[in-house]
């Protein structure tokens, strides 16, 4: 069995993503008792790309046996004021879920900020 890696999302792990997304939403549908209305798949891919390109914000996903299994987006804010980080969405797939990945990608996050200072 192949070890779970957590890292920066790149253009490719679009199509991961998006299944992710799709899932995060079906989920949080039930848990309101409302469905939500998900962006077309092109806007979504628009914001994806936006945040890969994007100083401010990170992408960090979960990836095992090269599938995607959860993913990060965080914002990043560095000023005279203050230097923090967000997270803004974290999301692990149903058949991961208390295994400690959600854990980990704050980890990796955390991480990633230190590395910026």
């Amino acid at each position: 069995m192949d070890k779970i890696q957590f890292r920066k999302a790149n253009k490719t792990d679009f199509v991961g993503y998006l299944n992710l997304v799709r899932e995060d939403i079906k989920e949080y549908s039930k848990i309101i008792g409302e469905k939500i209305k998900m962006e077309q798949d092109n806007q979504i891919k628009k914001d994806f790309e936006k945040m890969l390109k994007s100083s401010d914000y990170i992408t960090l996903v979960a990836e095992k046996e090269g599938i995607l299994i959860g993913y990060l987006n965080g914002s990043i804010l560095k000023n005279i004021w203050q230097h923090s980080g967000y997270i803004d969405d974290i999301f692990v797939s149903k058949d991961f879920k208390r295994k400690g990945i959600g854990k980990s990608l704050i980890k990796s996050f955390v991480d990633f900020l230190k590395s910026r200072g």
